[in-house]
C-alpha cells in the first residue's frame, strides 16, 4: 500500500524509526521490504527532505517531507 501512496504522490510525510538491530534476508526467507510491488530507483527515485531527527535510548525517530501532488 506505500507503494500505491508513494507512486500517486500522496505520501507528505513519512516517519521512521532506526533501531541498532541488524536483520539481514536470505533466499529461503521471504520478508517484505518498506514498499513492495513498485520500483523507483533508479529511474524515478523519490527522495525525501529530512525535517526532524530525535533520539531515544539507542533508537533515531526520523521524520521525511515528500512532495505531493496537486490533486489532494
Amino acid at each position: 500500500m506505500l507503494g500505491a501512496f508513494l507512486t500517486e504522490q500522496l505520501l507528505d510525510e513519512l516517519f521512521l524509526t532506526l533501531a541498532p538491530q541488524i536483520a539481514g534476508r536470505d533466499s529461503a526467507t521471504a520478508r517484505p521490504g518498506l514498499v513492495e510491488g513498485h520500483l523507483f530507483a533508479p529511474e524515478h527515485p523519490l527522495w525525501g527532505t529530512l525535517v526532524s531527527v530525535k533520539r531515544g535510548g539507542s533508537h533515531l525517530f526520523l521524520r521525511y517531507a515528500f512532495p505531493t501532488s496537486k490533486l489532494a
